[in-house]
């Protein structure tokens, strides 16, 4: 099941924002029906933050 589902350009700003875990959480809470440890948060937040770098790029549309 798809928990997080945006574009290119909606990803970036929700990290640039710092929004991304929380966006997650929601999301995870919402379709899963169930809450995640602290430790899980903080991967989310350090592995998205590590996608960023790799979409942050101006060959790949911001539509995908």
């Amino acid at each position: 099941m798809l928990v997080y589902n945006k574009t290119k350009a909606d990803f970036l700003t929700d990290v640039s924002d710092s929004r991304i875990e929380d966006i997650i959480l929601d999301c995870i809470r919402q379709k899963l029906q169930m809450n995640v440890a602290k430790s899980s948060i903080d991967s989310f937040r350090n592995s998205l933050q590590e996608m960023f770098f790799v979409l942050n790029d101006s060959e790949i549309p911001g539509d995908s």
